[in-house]
């Protein structure tokens, strides 16, 4: 067996695996858009010869992971978790630049299934700010690869992490290992459920709108949103596409427009009961916590809904802050006197602490960086057993 990384052994994003087998079929893990590349383009692809390629396995619903997916034959297979295709599908509804993926067929957690009589493949749930993401056992000549893919143990599902690091599959030759946040220090972050207090104090302390700006896939962060919302006696006011969002996950515990009566869609002239429109909310502002987008910002800049009794909360990565749109909005909303709480937020990926106890269960031969812009932190952190490789560089399980 061999393994390429063809992008990622030293950048965050665009996600991309080879492995090839010594019968000459070669497998995909992931196929993600660059984070800086803009729009998804065909010239983004990396280099892939597409003979023998028996499949693309994705392991999540983030773009870095999954934006280029489409690029590949229709013939090639692409195995998924059900969730993931179904979260796949509810963002295509909304994005401009959409990733049609025709050939699909779901897996099971934890259920080995095997890829053209050759790459047999356990997926294992993990802890991510995507829902449904996972982690790969994939097995070949013999040989036991360990693809961590995204993962966290601070979020609303950390126990499958922590499972997985209680009872881990033995004998891995390689471990892929994900180090999204190496490099920024050895911070332990803050867990999911910790952020509920938080939202809940400033929601308390707003006498009108409570305006947050978070991701629409984060689904823990709606989850958060909404307790917080309703402890604080108020209602989570979401775009429709986060409603569609959390309909796919097919959990009815995820907060929908069906049956949680708190939980409403923004919607400019309301049609249905769980709508809410502008002016419903400025005849109350102190009901509601509204989830931001970027065209509900600009209603509310209009509508006056942006004011120092409004409060407003940034609930991402801190970096996106840096993209030129995303700096004039905030500036609008700053100019307004709304009261700008501090940021809260936590990250979708593991920290430092949880590297170590993954890579120390994992227990693999060798460890390679993956998804990671500080690749050479590695070994000081992990030890010998870390074997750094370049993108395009194949080498020997």
């Amino acid at each position: 067996m061999k393994i390429c990384i063809k992008r990622g052994a030293s950048e965050i994003g665009g996600s991309c695996v080879e492995i090839t087998a010594d019968n000459g079929k070669r497998l995909l893990v992931d196929l993600g858009l660059p984070f800086n590349a803009g729009d998804a383009a065909a010239n983004l692809v990396p280099e892939i010869q597409t003979d023998n390629l028996c499949g693309l396995l994705l392991s999540h619903a983030h773009g870095d992971h999954y934006g280029l997916a489409h690029y590949l034959p229709a013939h090639i297979p692409t195995y998924a978790g059900h969730n993931t295709l179904a979260l796949i599908e509810a963002i295509n509804t909304y994005m401009r630049k959409k990733v049609p993926l025709a050939n699909t067929h779901p897996f099971i957690s934890f259920q080995t299934f095997i890829v053209d009589e050759t790459f047999h493949i356990t997926p294992f749930p993990v802890d991510h700010s995507s829902f449904a993401a996972y982690s790969f056992l994939i097995e070949a000549d013999g040989k036991r690869v360990f693809y961590s893919g995204d993962f966290r143990a601070h979020g609303r599902t950390k126990k499958s992490v922590e499972k997985l690091m209680e009872n881990p599959p033995g004998n891995i030759d390689v471990l892929l290992l994900e180090g999204t946040v190496l490099g920024r220090g050895d911070e332990v972050f803050p867990s999911e459920e910790s952020l509920e207090a938080r939202f809940i104090n400033v929601f308390k302390q707003t006498r009108g709108v409570a305006a947050v700006w978070s991701a629409s896939t984060n689904i823990d962060r709606i989850v958060t949103l909404y307790k917080a919302a309703v402890r604080s006696g108020r209602e989570l006011v979401v775009p429709p596409h986060v409603g569609l969002i959390t309909m796919k996950t097919g959990n009815k515990n995820i907060p929908n427009f069906r049956s949680f009566k708190k939980f409403h869609k923004w919607a400019e002239s309301p049609t249905q009961p769980h709508a809410v429109s502008p002016e419903m909310i400025l005849d109350k502002p102190g009901k509601y916590v509204v989830f931001l987008r970027s065209p509900i910002i600009e209603t509310m800049l209009q509508n006056g809904l942006f004011c120092p009794d409004a409060s407003f909360t940034y609930s991402m990565w801190s970096g996106y802050k840096e993209n030129d749109h995303t700096k004039t909005l905030l500036e609008r909303i700053y100019r307004t006197g709304t009261h700008i709480a501090p940021d809260i937020h936590t990250s979708g990926h593991a920290d430092v602490p949880t590297l170590k106890r993954f890579a120390e269960a994992i227990n693999a031969t060798r460890i390679v960086p993956i998804h990671t812009r500080a690749p050479g932190h590695y070994r000081e952190i992990f030890g010998d057993t870390v074997e750094q490789h370049a993108d395009n560089e194949s080498f020997t399980v």
